[in-house]
Formats: C-alpha cells, structure tokens, sequence
C-alpha cells in the first residue's frame, strides 16, 4: 500500500473518495499526477510511483539553533515553551521561536515569626496525635508531611541557604532566630511569641487546655447531672421528712397540749458521775490551730499507751464509762468530748463544724496526748494511739486512720458507716433511707431543735430508750440519772444546735477520703441496730484491708458500748492482745 494512501477494508458502504492535501515533505520535489485525483473502492488502482530523482545540486544542512537553557530552579517546564531543538518542516524559514519569559521565582518561605497572626496563632496537633508515618493504608510509604508549609517547601523548595546561628540568649526556631528579646520576649508592639513550640508539630498550652477542656466535657456533664440529681433526691427527702416529724410534733401539741409540749426543763446541775472523778480525771485542752477547749476525761498512767474514744449523737463521754474502767490497767483511755458537745466550747456558725474541722481536732489531741516516744507504736515526731470510735465518732475515726495513717496504730469502729459507703448503700436500699430520716429532718433550719426539745426531749428519750430505737439489753437499760446525763448539755440554751449543725454539714462538697486504713480494723455492729441496716455492714467489710474483723452482736441496738458493754470489752480485748 502506498504511503499516505488510506484504505477501508471490510466496509459494505461506498465511500466517497477525498482528496489528498497536503505538500511535499522534500521541498523542490513535485507531487505525483494521482495525488489530487478522486479514489474509491471501484476506481482503478493508481499506478506504482516512479523513482523520485534527487534534487540538483548538493544538499545543504540546515544549521540547527543551540540546545535551550535548563528550566530555572523551582519551575516545572515541559521544554516546548523555549527555542525549538529543530527547524520546523510546515514553516522552513523559522529556525527558533523567542523563549517566552521566566517564571517568576517564588518568594523564600517566611520564618515562624513573620507569619503569625496578630491575634493569637492557629493551633496545631502535635506529632503524638498526627497517626503513624504512612503513605498509603495499612502499607509502608512515604512519610506523610506535618503540615502545609512543610509540604510546599519539599516539593517546591525555597533555594535559601541555612538561616544563620542565633546569638546567645535568642530563642531560636526552625527558620532561623525569632524576632524579639532575649529569652522570648518581644519589643513593645510586636506580637509576642508562642511559648511552646516553633513548628506544626508542637503544641501551645492554650492548645493543651483547650483540647483537656474538650476532652472532659463529657465526664463534666455527666458530674453535674449526678450532682443535680442528688440535690433533688436530697430536697425532696429533707421535705417527707419535715412533714412526718413535723405530723409527730402535731401529735404531740394535741395530746399534751400547748403547756406540757412546748416546755422543757433546764439542768441546772450535772447528774453523779458526770461531772465528779468516778470514771476519771477531767481535764481541758486548748487547740493551737483555732484556740478552743475541749473537754476530756483521762483514767490510767500517764505514760501508758494512748486509747482514744469518740461518742456520737446525742451522747457525750459517758457513753465510755464501761471502757474507761476496763482499759485502764494497761492504757491511758481518754475519752473526749468533741466540740459543741458536753463541756467542750460550742462556736456558733455551721461551719464551724465541717467533718474536716472536726478531724483537724482530733488530730491536734493525738499529738498532744499521744504515745510518748520509746514506747511500743510511737515513732519519733509521730505519736500513734489506739483509736475507738461509735457513731459520729465512727465515721471521723475511719476519716482520721484513712487521711492520717501514720497517727492511728489500731483502729476500732463501732455502729458507724463510711460517708461515701452510706450513700451508695441508701441510693440502693429505700428502707435505709427511713432509718436515717433524722438526717434529712436536721437539714432544716429550727424545726429540729423544736422538735427535739418538745415535751421536754421526748424525741431524745425515745431514740436512748425506746422499745425498738433504744438499748436493747433490759440489764442495762438507761436510768433517770444517767439518761440526765445526756440531757444536760442538750438542755443549756444553745445546747442543741452544734450537735444538730454536724448532720448540716455531710451534704457538702467536702471530699471524702476513699483509701482503706492500713492499720488493723476491727468492725463491731448490732443486729438489731435501728438506724442503720445489718446489710451495711458487710459492704463496709469490703472497703477495708483484707486483714481486718467484722463482729456481728447479736441481740444488740445502735448503742452497742451501753447495751452490751462486756461483749465489747472482751472482743477489744482479743483484737489489741493479736489473738482476734
């Protein structure tokens, strides 16, 4: 087939013939006579070319222009757009085209410092939360680059040499020295420089915050819902209960009258055995940190070790008696009167006392009356005691021994729960939440220092004495003196409230100390404990050390060293000898 001569094979369909166009790639060399004429699948074959003779004369070479120069650095060129390597066969007399300009040259890429904002600079990931180095999913390649400025400048490059070395006491940065003062510090009226981190790959502490602050918005969300919650429950319980006692009260104005309900009397001397040396000596300590006194009770030799008993509500230091006369052959058992109760000073305000208050107290009194050094569980600097707690003093015991271990060489908790133990248990157990009613009735204000001295503290004789709130052990059933002894404290104007302001304090937002007592833990609860669920005390044998006891007496109320004072005496006695 001759050249430049198209065929169409395999067609049914007649095509019309085209002319050839086009010139002679020789130039001087005629074209040939079939070159224009008409041509189809019928016509007859052009005759084979002649020979083409070879142009007279000698063939003169084209000279061809120089190579073009390379591509300036920077610029991606395709090598068309300068002078052409060879004379062009369609336009013979053009041997070169005129270079088009350069490409501009891009500009260096600025430092750090000339680029930032003047507001506040864009916060970047750092390298920890960029993702592993990888080019391509679940492969190796190439490193992935940090950041855009990064990336432009691998590829296109800036064509700068190396910034310069900093002078001493210029902060320097990845682009060379940073504009500003010697350590950081800006002239008036620059923007002053981030101060951690000089590249994408560094983080700001705004950064930091703010990324903390995102990540714990949730869980903070989450705080205050419980907490609101929790006010809620609390509001709601706080007013059933105003409303029960507050139906008691009615009750009682009707069956006494307003004369015999409204009127109680005031002791104006203490009962025997409170206030002489029948159980011990008395004795006052003055706080160094808020310079108060509190009232104690000391029986045994001054350089025995230190056993340190804590009553609770309504009680005072004669709820020891029985201890103190037991213990004092081989301790020095004090049994101490916490403030705003008894005969220790009462400060007004609630909170005054806060539980860290109180615990602030005790430690100061184990300091002063603790161990002496040289004796078995003192250390140098560190007084240690043996520390017994029921009720109220219960719960600051085990606060004490968990905040301050190194003060609390045994500890002995009876009838009294953990802070954050009991909330969870009440949350989980509604009958709890009737046995502590009396909780939720002093949150309020005056109604029950009322209620609690109507008909001459009928309530607070019903909680020490009654069938079902009181001792359960008919041989030590409380008598009219000793019942007295109670209620000549409660019975002075104001005795009342310092008591009551320690229930208006366990709603707070105090933190309460989680960790477990390291030291031996001994657990005494009575089974028929009114005020708090037998169920409780195996939760609180959980939160303690593996090491520790749990006594379950039976037949035994909330007032478990009055109701069943041998029993108690006997097991203190097995737990401080090692033989428990």
């Amino acid at each position: 087939m001759s050249p430049g001569i198209p065929r169409v094979l395999g067609k049914k369909r007649v095509k019309t013939g085209k002319k050839l166009q086009g010139l002679c790639p020789y130039p001087g060399v005629p074209a040939p006579p079939w070159a224009g004429a008409p041509w189809g699948p019928l016509s007859p074959r052009p005759p084979p070319p002649r020979p083409i003779a070879p142009p007279p004369g000698p063939l003169v070479p084209v000279p061809l222009s120089p190579p073009p120069p390379p591509c300036p650095p920077g610029r991606v060129g395709d090598g068309l757009r300068g002078p052409l390597p060879y004379p062009s066969p369609a336009r013979p007399h053009v041997t070169s085209a005129p270079a088009p300009p350069p490409f501009p040259r891009p500009p260096p890429f600025p430092p750090r410092s000339h680029w930032l904002p003047s507001a506040k600079p864009r916060p970047l990931l750092p390298r920890a939360l960029r993702g592993p180095i990888s080019g391509r999913r679940g492969g190796r390649g190439r490193a992935r680059p940090s950041s855009g400025g990064r990336r432009w400048r691998e590829k296109v490059g800036t064509g700068l040499p190396d910034p310069p070395p900093a002078p001493p006491g210029v902060a320097t940065g990845r682009d060379g020295p940073r504009v500003g003062l010697p350590g950081g510090r800006s002239e008036p009226g620059e923007v002053p420089l981030p101060a951690l981190g000089d590249s994408g790959g560094d983080i700001g502490p705004a950064m930091l915050l703010s990324l903390c602050t995102a990540l714990l918005a949730p869980t903070r969300a989450l705080l205050a819902l419980q907490r609101l919650v929790a006010r809620l429950a609390v509001a709601a319980a706080v007013a059933a209960a105003g409303v029960a006692y507050g139906l008691w009260g009615l009750g009682v104005l009707l069956r006494r009258g307003p004369r015999g309900a409204l009127r109680w009397r005031v002791r104006a001397e203490p009962p025997p055995g409170l206030a002489d040396g029948t159980y011990g000596e008395h004795g006052r300590l003055r706080l160094k940190s808020s310079g108060l006194q509190l009232h104690y009770v000391a029986r045994g030799p001054p350089t025995a070790p230190l056993m340190l008993l804590l009553h609770g509500f309504p009680q005072n230091w004669f709820c020891w008696r029985h201890q103190l006369l037991e213990f004092s052959t081989r301790y020095r058992v004090v049994a101490l009167d916490l403030r705003g109760c008894g005969a220790s000073e009462k400060p007004p305000g609630k909170e005054s006392y806060r539980p860290e208050v109180l615990l602030e107290d005790i430690r100061e009194v184990i300091e002063v009356l603790g161990t002496p050094e040289g004796h078995t569980g003192a250390t140098a600097g560190h007084p240690k005691c043996i520390l017994v707690g029921h009720d109220w003093g219960g719960v600051l015991a085990w606060e004490l021994a968990a905040g301050h271990p190194d003060l609390v060489e045994k500890l002995v908790i009876i009838d009294a729960s953990h802070r954050a133990v009991m909330a969870r248990f009440s949350a989980w157990h509604p009958s709890q939440l009737l046995r502590s009613s009396y909780m939720f009735l002093f949150q309020l204000p005056l109604l029950p220092e009322l209620l609690l001295s109507m008909a001459d503290f009928e309530l607070v004789k019903t909680f020490l004495t009654g069938p079902w709130t009181g001792i359960q052990n008919p041989a030590r059933r409380l008598t009219e003196p000793e019942l007295d002894a109670y209620l000549y404290g409660l019975s002075q104007p104001g005795g009342l409230t310092p008591p009551i302001n320690y229930y208006r304090n366990i709603f707070g937002d105090a933190p309460v100390p989680r960790e477990r007592p390291p030291c031996p833990v001994l657990l005494l609860w009575g089974a028929r404990d009114a005020f708090l669920d037998a169920r409780l005390a195996p939760c609180l044998r959980r939160r303690m050390a593996p090491a520790a006891h749990l006594h379950l007496v039976p037949d035994a109320g909330h007032w478990l060293p009055e109701d069943q004072p041998d029993t108690v005496n006997r097991l203190l006695w097995d737990f401080l000898r090692g033989t428990e």
